[in-house]
């Protein structure tokens, strides 16, 4: 999958990078991989910061194409799946970062359910 980062100030940007939703045996701990590279203000100059991140997944409509041996293979992603009910808490996401010079950090969110969603 690829995202749109689009840049407002200090500089006016648009630039498209790649993404990957990584699965794993237990869906809790699926993650989605998202390398957004160094962006320098100027020549020499200090890089720009990512402050916000909003992300939208889904399918949409969306249908991938992957040529294999001569043949067109069509996909059309359902999305992440979502259990039937909601955690008690809600759906709980993690956040890990690199930074330069290999800074790391480690951010949590709890997102409330949606309305009429039953929960556990």
């Amino acid at each position: 999958m690829y995202f749109d980062v689009v840049t407002r100030t200090p500089l006016n940007g648009e630039k498209i990078v790649p993404g990957a939703l990584i699965p794993a045996a237990n869906q809790a701990n699926e993650a989605l991989q998202i390398k957004v590279p160094l962006v320098a203000i100027w020549p020499e100059g200090p890089y720009v910061s990512l402050i916000q991140l909003n992300a939208t997944i889904g399918s949409n409509g969306l249908t991938y194409h992957q040529h294999t041996r001569g043949h067109t293979i069509n996909y059309k992603p359902a999305g992440i799946l979502l259990p039937d009910t909601c955690p008690h808490r809600g759906f709980q996401f993690t956040a890990h970062l690199t930074f330069i010079p290999n800074l790391q950090t480690t951010i949590h969110a709890d997102v409330p359910c949606p309305t009429g969603r039953k929960h556990r």
